[in-house]
């Protein structure tokens, strides 16, 4: 996965925790995950695992397709070498 990817889905973790008034703690009860993984999540220095990030994503109550609507990579557009 690219960074900048990772960087966008925490930084909407955040948001949407933020939006809806929710503490870190909040978010984490909801997870079944503790505080502090939340907050590396949150602030990019660590990647959670698949089932992780849903859960965080179904505790937001956000629907995963709303969720990942405009998740870009900023580097899709640059040609791909193939060397044999």
């Amino acid at each position: 996965m690219e960074e900048d990817i990772l960087i966008q889905i925490s930084n909407r973790i955040k948001e949407r925790r933020r939006e809806k008034n929710i503490t870190v703690q909040e978010l984490a009860t909801r997870a079944n995950v503790s505080k502090g993984l939340i907050s590396q999540i949150e602030n990019s220095r660590t990647i959670p695992s698949l089932l992780v990030l849903i859960e965080i994503i179904k505790a937001l109550e956000i629907d995963l397709n709303e969720f990942f609507k405009d998740i870009r990579s900023k580097t899709t557009d640059l040609p791909v070498i193939v060397k044999r």
